[in-house]
């Protein structure tokens, strides 16, 4: 906690991803380098606040998909799913909702 602190030189964690598998909770910035589908799960158990930025850089496609918790994801307008798929340049953002127990969910740039 730092009330009126700087902090200079932090940097988010880049991570490049080409196949499924479960984020971590050292997972802050992830860029899929797939050329085929894979499948990008959330952790079952996340921290509040847990935050994760998810880029295309690839010719693939990810799916985005909640872990075995029955968690959701709320995408917008009320629309709670396990799964979010995306083959377009977006950055997705998912940011975990202690309190009301649910993956916030949007994205960045134009579809």
């Amino acid at each position: 906690y730092i009330a009126k602190g700087d902090i200079c030189g932090l940097r988010l964690r880049v991570r490049r991803i080409s196949s499924s598998q479960t984020l971590t909770e050292m997972d802050t910035f992830i860029l899929v380098t797939a050329s085929s589908k894979i499948t990008l799960t959330l952790p079952s158990s996340p921290q509040s606040g847990q935050l994760y930025f998810i880029k295309l850089v690839g010719s693939g496609q990810f799916d985005v998909q909640v872990g075995a918790s029955g968690h959701y994801i709320n995408k917008g307008r009320s629309s709670h799913v396990t799964s979010w798929g995306f083959n377009s340049a977006v950055i997705v953002t998912l940011v975990w909702d202690r309190v009301n127990k649910i993956w916030q969910g949007g994205y960045i740039g134009a579809d």
